[in-house]
């Protein structure tokens, strides 16, 4: 249990970025797609967006709340350790995709298997976002500033298949388990470099057949001081209605082996005056934010699940099924300002504000 942090803010009014279209549809539409141009590193240069409709919102303090990942879809937990250079990919790879593993692992009894796909770095610095790639090392991407979340049912399949290989590639080959060096997490940008494929195609199977899965982002500030600018903003699962959702392809000018088909199938949030946004304010390094992406057995995944000959994703009834619980299946979220106009440059104060740095982790679990 994470103690009383000294710099609660309260809730504040913000303003957020929601799509501007009313449809509601679980399935990618062509005429929803998203083009973005990447060059040879896999940053985008370019992108067309469809029209957004900025709406202001309370966004309620975390802190004084207890959140939880089935219910609310996130919840904050304690994650001290020896921090690592995050900018340097092998670093990252290395060192923190076991530890974060072993953490979530621990917050999730009853997960058999913890596997960190891809990941992310972010920060508000210009400096920092035009470093040139070298020595394994990818440039960050801003924050977003787009009510989303980074996967569709139809995303999520994808995902769980694209992570398979041959039996005898577990411990050999291109297969073994090679980490995507600076992946994307969902609807980010791809960056050059092997998918982490770690699982058998049995084990797939098995999961796209009834056993329990889960999607985490799990994301955290990579500075020593708290984090004051530009923070994370997460809506409550279970006040996110069906019809607030509309499912939309992410599509790339190349593809790569993290994306072998150039697309990704996420959602976008339409503004409803019921949902309720939360954030965490004064993150410190030591906390970790986890947020679900995508469950198996969530409740909007029971109502829309896809099937087809060869799959059953879901099916009607779950063996843990509790009668009148609640399963959340995606948390919508979404940096967003909260400078009040102010410069992230600005120097005249003794202790000028600390902007924006993070790192997000894409994790699939796997549950028993």
């Amino acid at each position: 249990m994470l103690k009383q942090h000294p710099r609660q803010h309260g809730n504040i009014g913000v303003l957020l970025n929601f799509t501007a279209l009313t449809e509601f549809s679980v399935t990618s539409l062509p005429e929803y797609e998203i083009n973005i141009v990447v060059d040879e590193r896999g940053v985008s240069t370019s992108s067309t967006r469809k029209e957004v409709c900025v709406c202001e919102v309370e966004m309620q303090d975390g802190r004084s709340m207890s959140c939880t990942l089935d219910k609310e879809g996130f919840c904050l937990i304690g994650h001290r350790y020896n921090h690592i250079n995050y900018y340097c990919n092998k670093e990252v790879v290395e060192k923190y995709y076991p530890e974060l593993e072993s953490r979530i692992k621990s917050e999730i009894p009853n997960a058999s298997k913890v596997v960190v796909f891809a990941h992310q770095v972010r920060s508000w610095r210009k400096d920092i976002q035009d470093m040139s790639v070298s020595s394994g090392s990818l440039a960050p991407k801003g924050p977003v500033q787009f009510c989303h979340t980074d996967f569709s049912i139809q995303g999520a399949i994808s995902r769980l298949k694209s992570m398979a290989v041959d039996p005898d590639e577990v411990t050999g080959g291109t297969g073994n388990g090679t980490p995507n060096p600076g992946g994307r997490c969902g609807s980010d940008i791809p960056p050059p470099g092997p998918l982490r494929r770690v699982l058998t195609r049995q084990q797939v199977d098995e999961y796209l057949n009834g056993r329990r899965f889960i999607i985490l982002h799990a994301w955290r500030n990579i500075v020593e001081d708290a984090l004051q600018w530009h923070p994370l903003g997460l809506c409550c699962a279970d006040t996110v209605e069906d019809a607030d959702l509309l499912a939309y392809d992410l599509t790339y000018t190349q593809a790569s082996s993290d994306t072998p088909t150039g697309r990704l199938s996420c959602m976008m949030v339409r503004h409803n005056s019921r949902q309720k946004w939360v954030s965490y304010p004064a993150m410190c390094r030591d906390e970790l934010l986890l947020f679900k992406q995508f469950d198996s057995h969530a409740d909007f995944t029971r109502k829309h699940g896809l099937t087809s000959p060869c799959e059953r994703l879901p099916g009607e009834l779950w063996d843990d099924d509790t009668p009148g619980k609640f399963i959340s299946c995606f948390a919508p979220h979404s940096a967003f300002d909260n400078t009040n106009g102010a410069s992230t440059t600005d120097t005249d104060t003794a202790h000028p504000p600390v902007g924006r740095e993070s790192i997000e982790a894409g994790v699939i679990v796997l549950l028993d």
